[in-house]
């Protein structure tokens, strides 16, 4: 039986104990180097795992006949390399390093990292890191979830759905307060049929929370909460990527050093460099963005190929710059 600690402190060519005959062992002590453990406080996976056995079976191979070589399993990114210049902070960045482990399972180069604690968005390409954006996302009281997810689509001059929650915590005493507040934020009230409903005939003060026959949406343009467009996700929170209400106060937001402010989507500085990175399978116009037209019907968009994205939580990190930073654990998840 080989000694798993000794062999998670070797680098490069190590000599093993030629007694060791475990194939089963070996293997699973390969997959586990390679590919990592799945992250805490992760609360949802909607992306499947595509593992190539044949590196880990030549892994297998090497170890069996006494020598192998680490340094082939670890993950070929500059963030997971540059956090070894940190050896004082092992535990630290114990979690970081193993979500670079993880995400190899997926076998994807591509892929976007939002990192809830700094606020930012990450996007890689090939492995090698593109671009970062600052982005919001959610308040304590509606923290943003931890999960792996991915887009297959987007879309242009959304509605906004307000959900059930945010209609009668905050939308329906605004209401209440003054019947103006639903034209002044472009919001309509809808039947169960679709149609449009005159605010002005319905008892506001009447409806409970579990009993009400309306949708309320927010009509599509530039004063719109997600902005002109939107990124799908696939998870059960409702949870996904979409630009701001083009006004200096929503843009403003981003210059924030904390930027704990929406219900739990995550909200882009840059959605139209962002949408440059995809591939959709047809041309978007360039200037949607400028022109901010109003009144325009939802467009939705496909990808020609998943972008995966992964939500997660580090107060400790490595940055594009191969920086260690720290951020306060704002959610209290790590206590």
């Amino acid at each position: 039986m080989y000694v798993l600690d000794s062999l998670r402190d070797v680098y490069g060519i190590s000599k093993v104990d030629s007694s060791v005959n475990d194939t089963v062992n070996a293997l699973d002590f390969a997959l586990k180097y390679e590919f990592g453990n799945e992250p805490k406080c992760l609360t949802f996976q909607a992306i499947s795992p595509q593992i190539d056995s044949s590196n880990a079976k030549s892994w297998v191979s090497s170890f069996l006949a006494g020598y192998t070589n680490l340094s082939t399993l670890e993950p070929q990114n500059d963030f997971y390399k540059n956090s070894f210049k940190y050896p004082f902070c092992e535990k630290e960045l114990a979690e970081f390093r193993n979500f670079f482990k993880w995400i190899k399972k997926y076998n994807k180069g591509d892929f976007v990292w939002v990192n809830i604690p700094s606020q930012e968005l990450y996007v890689f390409q090939d492995s090698k890191f593109k671009f970062k954006m600052n982005v919001i996302v959610g308040t304590y009281k509606n923290q943003t979830p931890i999960f792996a997810d991915y887009i297959d689509n987007f879309s242009l001059f959304p509605y906004w759905y307000p959900t059930q929650n945010i209609v009668f915590d905050e939308i329906i005493p605004k209401t209440i307060a003054d019947i103006g507040f639903l034209e002044r934020n472009f919001y309509e009230v809808l039947d169960k049929k679709g149609k449009v409903v005159d605010p002005f005939t319905l008892e506001w003060d009447s409806f409970k929370r579990d009993k009400f026959p309306y949708r309320i949406r927010q009509a599509t343009g530039c004063f719109n909460s997600l902005g002109l467009i939107k990124f799908n996700l696939k998870n059960p929170f409702s949870v996904y990527m979409h630009d701001t209400q083009h006004t200096q106060t929503s843009r403003g937001l981003f210059k924030k050093s904390k930027r704990y402010y929406s219900h739990g989507c995550i909200r882009m500085e840059k959605p139209r460099e962002f949408l440059n990175y995809l591939s959709p399978a047809k041309p978007v116009d360039p200037n949607f963005m400028i022109d901010c037209p109003t009144d325009k019907k939802p467009i939705t968009i496909p990808l020609k190929e998943k972008m995966p994205v992964f939500v997660m939580y580090f107060t400790d990190y490595i940055n594009e710059k191969g920086q260690l930073i720290s951020k306060p654990d704002f959610y209290k998840l790590l206590h």
